[in-house]
């Protein structure tokens, strides 16, 4: 029996840390992620903007769909119990890569400088250019190129030589990654 005083309660320990499946990383396709926690009874509350959750955050009730690059992060409540640590995943979703042909520089007789910018849509692309004297066939390409990674864009350069002079030729830069191949816009230039 209580008798005055402060009566103090004990927490019974810590709740356990959410689980969040599947583990982040980089993916080709939007996520069905779902979180679980080993505490009876436990709530968990989380974000998908890297912010720390707390219990204002929204309440987990099912599993998120996660389509695009964002980091999710969970804790779980449980009475009796002090809140549990921060589990976190950052899900990166790559996509097909972005490209823009753009015109071409440095013609000479014999030669171009073909040019074109790209954004890798985060997975390993690598690029290249068609071209050739048929707007509607390009039947020749430049080498593969490069193993371009991130959401920025970059800046893409190809020389052609042995070109015939006073001709009209076409091109267009492709890029390539595990998502897709994409194709910028045919664009034309004449020798000199």
């Amino acid at each position: 029996m209580f008798k005055g005083g402060t009566l103090r309660v004990t927490p019974l320990g810590k709740t356990a840390t959410p689980v969040i499946k599947p583990a982040g990383g980089t993916y080709t396709s939007t996520q069905t992620v779902t979180i679980s926690d080993a505490t009876p009874g436990a709530v968990v509350y989380y974000t998908t903007n890297g912010t720390t959750p707390t219990t204002s955050s929204t309440k987990y009730t099912g599993a998120i769909k996660v389509s695009a690059t964002e980091t999710l992060e969970a804790i779980a409540v449980a009475t009796g119990y002090s809140n549990s640590a921060v589990a976190s995943a950052t899900y990166t979703i790559a996509t097909a890569p972005a490209v823009t042909s753009k015109a071409e520089t440095a013609i000479t007789a014999t030669g171009a400088t073909l040019n074109g910018s790209l954004t890798a849509n985060n997975a390993t692309t690598q690029y290249w250019f068609a071209w050739g004297t048929s707007k509607t066939t390009l039947t020749s390409a430049t080498a593969k190129t490069g193993a371009l990674t991130g959401t920025a864009s970059t800046a893409v350069s190809a020389k052609l030589t042995g070109l015939k002079s006073k001709s009209t030729y076409y091109f267009q830069v492709v890029a390539s990654n595990v998502v897709g191949t994409t194709s910028g816009m045919v664009m034309s230039f004449a020798t000199n």
